[in-house]
């Protein structure tokens, strides 16, 4: 996408994320979770960041719980490159309206970050691939699919990480895929995002249908 793409991109979702705060509505005595899950560079963190503009939310991002150098993965993960009990556990406390603390990867160094504390906030929004898996959605009052065109998707991450990462991304593109096959996430989502690049007119070259169709969509 060009600079005049994104804007354009960004305008599309400030009105969804409009209509999605006007459905949010906090419960007495837990916070009303918004689980947004979708493929990498479609467009979660933008709406995520929409969302946070518009309501007293706290965010729990699934990237934070990237594995770190020495990390023994758990077999039966939805995402084996995800610290999924350390996720589930954390979603689960702030859920409840409690506090979590959970140490972040610290990107440069591939390893565990400074220990940091999310603290409750009236709406809970989870923000990242595996947020519609039942371990972590079960909990979640409206459930969000962010899609977008597959085949663009490696030149979009190039371009936002201002560099080509594609094979620093394949490990986890193989594994991603396998997620998206195997839990078909946005069949649970109440709100199913035409995200980057894609529109009606391509719609079926979004990894949701592509998938379905038993299309690989990496």
């Amino acid at each position: 996408m060009n600079t005049n793409d994104d804007v354009l991109f960004r305008q599309s979702l400030a009105g969804l994320a409009a209509g999605l705060a006007a459905r949010t509505a906090p419960w007495p005595d837990r916070p009303f979770v918004v689980a947004i899950d979708g493929p990498g560079c479609c467009g979660k963190s933008t709406l995520t960041e929409l969302l946070v503009g518009l309501l007293d939310a706290a965010v729990l991002a699934t990237d934070d719980f990237h594995e770190h150098r020495g990390f023994i993965r758990e077999p039966h993960a939805a995402l084996p490159y995800r610290r999924w009990t350390d996720l589930c556990d954390a979603v689960g406390l702030l859920a409840q309206g409690k506090a979590a603390i959970f140490q972040p990867i610290d990107w440069n160094e591939c390893s565990l970050g400074e220990a940091i504390t999310v603290e409750p906030r009236p709406v809970l929004i989870v923000d990242g691939i595996g947020s519609l898996h039942p371990d972590i959605s079960g909990r979640a009052d409206l459930k969000v699919w962010v899609d977008g065109r597959a085949r663009g998707r490696m030149n979009r991450t190039a371009r936002r990480e201002g560099r080509d990462v594609a094979s620093e991304w394949a490990p986890y593109v193989t594994l991603e895929q396998r997620y998206l096959a195997t839990c078909k996430p946005w069949r649970h989502a109440d709100i199913f995002v035409v995200g980057a690049q894609l529109g009606w007119e391509n719609v079926r070259e979004s990894f949701a249908l592509l998938i379905e169709a038993g299309i690989p969509a990496a």
